[in-house]
Formats: structure tokens, C-alpha cells, sequence
């Protein structure tokens, strides 16, 4: 998992800090967002992914009606796009962060598995 943070990190130009916390938002937006199948099939070959993930998921819940607000349930990737924008990334850093992260997670877990994600979440492919 460091290794996907540092690339994150140094691609879009964010503290490792905050490259963390948007890598555990997309990962816990896919979790949600796939089969459990799916998930397992990519998010269990990257040590640390189940994690971030769940970090995402418990500062998310722990947001109250402010991340309800953010981010209302099922928002797709609007209400994925407000939580990053909300850990302080732009549009551009979140397209960087997208090709990276699934770059990473293709050279992890294979390019089918990483594909099934992309045609499971409406528009999520543009990001990839």
C-alpha cells in the first residue's frame, strides 16, 4: 500500500498524507459499489487496500450529517468526487489519481479483475 501512496503522491503532487486518505475513499467507494466477488478478486491482492478502505468508511460514517450531506448514499461518482474534493484534491488530481491507482491495482490483481470494475460502475472507466 505505500507503494500505491507514494506513486499517488508523486503524480498529483499531494502530501502522502492526503494521497492516503483519497486512495482509502476510492477503494471504499469501490468496495461499496462491486460484488463481493469482485472486491475480493482486486482489493485482497494489494496488502493494506481492506484497510484504507475501511479508514474511509469509518471517517465517512463518523462524518455525521455533513458527510451525509457530501456525500448522500448512492451518489455514484458525484458523491465520490465531492469526498475527495473535500480532502482537498482538484478535478485533474483526481483523473491522475484514478489512472494511477487502477494502473497500480492491474499490475496487482490483473487486468480482468480491474476490468470487471470498470463495466460494474457506471462511468467509473473514464477514470481508469
Amino acid at each position: 500500500m505505500e507503494e500505491l501512496i507514494q506513486r499517488v503522491s508523486a503524480a498529483t503532487g499531494l502530501e502522502p498524507e492526503t494521497a492516503h486518505k483519497a486512495v482509502g475513499i476510492v477503494l471504499n467507494f469501490v468496495q461499496k459499489q462491486v460484488t463481493p466477488e469482485q472486491s475480493t478478486a482486486v482489493l485482497d491482492k494489494v496488502p493494506g487496500a481492506r484497510e484504507a478502505a475501511a479508514g474511509a468508511a469509518a471517517e465517512e460514517e463518523g462524518g455525521g450529517i455533513i458527510a451525509g450531506l457530501i456525500s448522500p448514499p448512492g451518489a455514484g461518482l458525484m458523491g465520490l468526487a465531492n469526498q475527495l474534493t473535500s480532502v482537498g484534491l482538484g478535478m485533474s488530481q483526481m483523473q491522475i489519481l484514478g489512472r494511477e491507482m487502477f494502473a497500480y491495482l492491474r499490475e496487482h490483481a490483473g487486468e480482468d479483475a480491474v476490468g470487471e470494475l470498470g463495466a460494474s460502475v457506471p462511468g467509473l472507466h473514464q477514470f481508469m
